[in-house]
């Protein structure tokens, strides 16, 4: 069974990759002319999904509620509208997208642990419910 903590470790694992993808794709097109660098949001979108729901509404249908608008939680990607242009029209700014890619690194790092941790979690449970 798939509940919200498990979807959103899922659903933060996909988007992180993805921004990845971004960032890297911003390095890799940073001496075409005229390129314009991407971003990606979805953090903002991502804890919106996860406390929408109030206290009154009861549980179950709460975690069902919730994983679903976590699962249907996208992102947006869109050219950085602050990014400067280069004489040659590009706006990948090197330090930027390396400085991205760190803090994206760290927190998909984070994420993955956080897995782990529940997956010990639950490994643990089914151990000792069996005793």
């Amino acid at each position: 069974m798939i509940d919200t903590t498990w979807a959103a470790l899922e659903k933060t694992l996909d988007l992180r990759a993805r921004a990845h993808s971004i960032h890297t794709s911003n390095i890799a097109n940073a001496n075409v002319p005229d390129y314009k660098a991407k971003k990606i949001d979805f953090e903002s979108r991502m804890r919106s999904a996860l406390e929408a729901l109030d206290g009154e509404t009861p549980l179950l249908q709460r975690e069902a509620a919730s994983t679903a608008q976590v699962q249907s939680v996208d992102a947006d990607i869109y050219q950085d509208p602050l990014a400067k242009a280069s004489g040659d029209g590009n706006t990948v700014n090197m330090d930027k997208e390396q400085t991205e890619i760190a803090k994206n690194m760290i927190a998909y790092q984070g994420a993955v642990q956080m897995l782990n941790k529940r997956i010990a979690m639950e490994k643990f449970a089914l151990a000792e419910g069996g005793r």
